[in-house]
């Protein structure tokens, strides 16, 4: 699949489980299961998502003509989300979590929101680069 297609395809399905996820806390606010089921496979999709856009971003990075510091940035907020969602999933681990329920869907709002925006300014303004690149040097963005 051209590797750019791939990541649209994963942004597709972290809207979709993003969503999914809020929709699930806005009908069941006390049902932690779900919400740590749901946490649980979204943070499995970012690891998945965030390794495939590395290598992408490795084979591209010298010609995205973005300083190396703004690479170091996107893949330093990929992890430090990545990690909120690990922490986020490890509270709702527990039977009863540690934090209150306000302070864990607050938590939660805020890694949804932050996400959302991540995935929109990727599409918005990494992607068409990405697809511009792979034009210009005839050949697609292969990932395994």
């Amino acid at each position: 699949m051209h590797g750019i297609d791939s990541l649209r395809q994963d942004h597709r399905l972290l809207h979709a489980k993003l969503e999914a996820l809020k929709e699930s806390v806005a009908l069941h606010p006390a049902d932690f299961h779900s919400l740590r089921c749901g946490c649980d496979s979204l943070s499995r999709l970012l690891d998945f998502h965030g390794q495939r856009e590395a290598e992408i971003l490795a084979t591209y990075g010298p010609n995205l003509h973005l300083e190396e510091e703004t690479l170091g940035c996107m893949s330093v907020a990929h992890q430090d989300r990545l990690r909120s969602w690990c922490i986020l999933n490890r509270n709702l681990a527990d039977e009863v979590p540690a934090d209150s329920p306000d302070v864990v869907y607050k938590a939660f709002s805020a890694l949804v929101e932050g996400l959302c925006d991540e995935l929109h300014t990727q599409e918005s303004e990494l992607f068409p680069i990405l697809e511009k690149l792979s034009k210009e040097q005839n050949e697609p963005v292969i990932v395994s």
